[in-house]
């Protein structure tokens, strides 16, 4: 991620996230600078299919709160159980149809438990951005240094 700066802002910290767990390659990426959090974030669907990407740019002195949680997507654990479901039918004629099919199934219902960063401004609107569950203990270190760089402004 490019990111030009101001003359007088300077990058402090910077962490890419998994942002699937199978899409290892499509990261989110955050910069904190002594004046800003950047983020570049893909767009997914069903948290498997890349359909482009989104950026973030929140001043720190506009950002009031930034906290963590869980997130667990019902409709993507429903339609991977019936992809499964559905699989399993299928291997009786086909076994590659439906060893395709289980295995996006298994992809979708790992997906479907998430955990996510929130930011919310000073103007109460929220920014919130998924990530991969496994990634629990980054999205902790990135609040604490964003939290000292907010305390620090």
């Amino acid at each position: 991620m490019d990111v030009v700066l101001a003359s007088d802002e300077q990058i402090v910290y910077r962490q890419a996230f998994n942002t699937s767990i199978f899409l290892f390659w499509h990261n989110t990426n955050f910069i904190i600078t002594s004046q800003r959090i950047i983020g570049e974030k893909p767009t997914l669907l069903l948290g498997l299919i890349p359909l482009g990407h989104s950026q973030i740019i929140l001043p720190l002195k506009k950002i009031a709160r930034i906290s963590s949680a869980y997130k667990f997507h019902i409709f993507r654990f429903l339609l991977g159980i019936f992809i499964f479901l559905l699989g399993i039918n299928l291997m009786i004629e086909s076994v590659l149809l439906g060893s395709m099919l289980s295995s996006l199934a298994v992809a979708i219902l790992l997906n479907c438990y998430v955990a996510t960063l929130l930011i919310s401004s000073t103007s109460r609107q929220y920014t919130t951005i998924e990530l991969s569950y496994f990634e629990k203990n980054k999205i902790l270190e990135f609040i604490s240094t964003a939290l000292h760089r907010i305390s620090a402004v």
